[in-house]
């Protein structure tokens, strides 16, 4: 069995946490409110966790963290 490790976010997992964000947050009730077309624009929902992750990522003093699993990232 892989074990889950964490890591401090690299540029280079933008994509694959981006994916996660916006699946885990699809049918979420905030965003189902704040994007009602989320469904018919798709890639404008997801570049919302693109700039979100990319602006903590540069923030001072602020930490973001993946999980990994054999190198994937996972969470």
């Amino acid at each position: 069995m892989t074990e889950l490790t964490t890591h401090p976010l690299d540029p280079s997992d933008i994509p694959a946490v981006t994916d996660i964000g916006a699946a885990a947050m699809h049918d979420d009730e905030l965003f189902t409110f704040l994007c009602p077309r989320r469904d018919l624009y798709p890639s404008s929902f997801r570049q919302h966790f693109v700039m979100s992750l990319k602006k903590r990522y540069h923030t001072p003093d602020t930490h973001v963290f993946v999980a990994k699993m054999g190198g994937t990232v996972v969470g």
